[in-house]
């Protein structure tokens, strides 16, 4: 079971828990700085992904608006997903008119997945994973008119997207769990730039360094066998490509990846384990290894660097 996401309401029916602890019981050294996967949207709100096995919503806010746009994946990959983005008005708590995003055709089956926003609020670029396709794409959104300006095929059953810090958001890499890879995609130009293979099955979640110079590859596989590595890509040409370094050992089903804002450490939620694998991301290391109360499923840090706070997934 590869990562999932949920949104709201709907995640009051699987979330059992949110636990908070203060950085330094996560590793010896005192921490002081942010997640740097939050920069790119401190002004436009927060994405959310919970992992479970029956919904995958993903939200990205804007604060110009107060608009929630929330995506449709498959069902857990048994049933057709729900081919839209959906805008909520966040005042009035109103669902808007959806934008819909197909596939090649109807049969193709298009779960919307992850997005990402611009800072201007302008545009957005979705992740579509298609139930009967050996690719999936990414779609290029005017917010303003909920045009679709572009779709480019990229791996199969794309899951996460997201920018390359430092690249003026002309670059986003693609996390393909079927496809076993990484895409690099030009904003800018519409255009794939490269494929990267990942050596560990079901790569779901990217997570930059905030200098942009890592990736972090979190490698969910199934849940039986399940994963149980992070594989670290030196990003390469101005974001276009990267370098595969060797993978890092942790625990079960890694769902999650949170890198402090100075750029030393990445924090890895294993799902399968209740734990969280902290990394030194100068020698690609993991240190000890924190139990938790339950399956780690999402880490966000707090502003000022000295808690992570962590969602539990529940058992319904």
């Amino acid at each position: 079971m590869r990562r999932v996401n949920v949104y709201s309401d709907q995640a009051k029916d699987f979330i059992a828990a949110i636990c908070y602890l203060p950085l330094h019981t996560l590793q010896k050294k005192s921490l002081h700085r942010s997640q740097p996967s939050l920069a790119p949207y401190d002004r436009l709100g927060f994405k959310w992904y919970p992992s479970t096995r029956f919904i995958k919503a993903p939200v990205m806010t804007t604060s110009t608006s107060l608009l929630a746009y929330v995506t449709n994946a498959q069902d857990n990959g048994s049933s057709l997903g729900v081919g839209s983005v959906i805008p909520v008005d966040l005042a009035k708590e109103t669902a808007l008119t959806p934008i819909p995003i197909y596939g090649r055709s109807m049969s193709d089956g298009s779960g919307t997945n992850a997005i990402i926003v611009t800072s201007d609020g302008k545009t957005a670029f979705v992740t579509n994973e298609f139930t009967n396709s050996p690719a999936g794409s990414v779609s290029k959104i005017d917010l303003a008119s909920g045009n679709i300006l572009w779709s480019i095929t990229v791996g199969a059953e794309p899951v996460d997207i997201e920018f390359v810090p430092n690249t003026k958001e002309e670059w986003a890499w693609v996390a393909n769990y079927a496809g076993k890879s990484i895409t690099t995609v030009n904003l800018t130009k519409g255009v794939v730039g490269t494929t990267i293979p990942v050596p560990g099955a079901g790569p779901n979640t990217v997570a930059f360094t905030p200098d942009g110079t890592k990736c972090y590859v979190a490698n969910w596989q199934t849940d039986n066998p399940a994963g149980s590595s992070v594989t670290p890509i030196q990003v390469t040409g101005n974001g276009a490509s990267g370098t595969v370094q060797p993978s890092i050992a942790v625990g079960l089903n890694p769902n999650w990846i949170a890198i402090t804002r100075d750029g030393t450490t990445a924090y890895v939620a294993n799902k399968g384990s209740s734990s969280i694998t902290p990394i030194d991301v100068l020698t690609n290391t993991p240190g000890a290894t924190i139990a938790l109360p339950g399956p780690p499923i999402q880490i966000q840090l707090s502003p000022d660097g000295k808690l992570a706070y962590i969602a539990i997934a529940g058992s319904s």
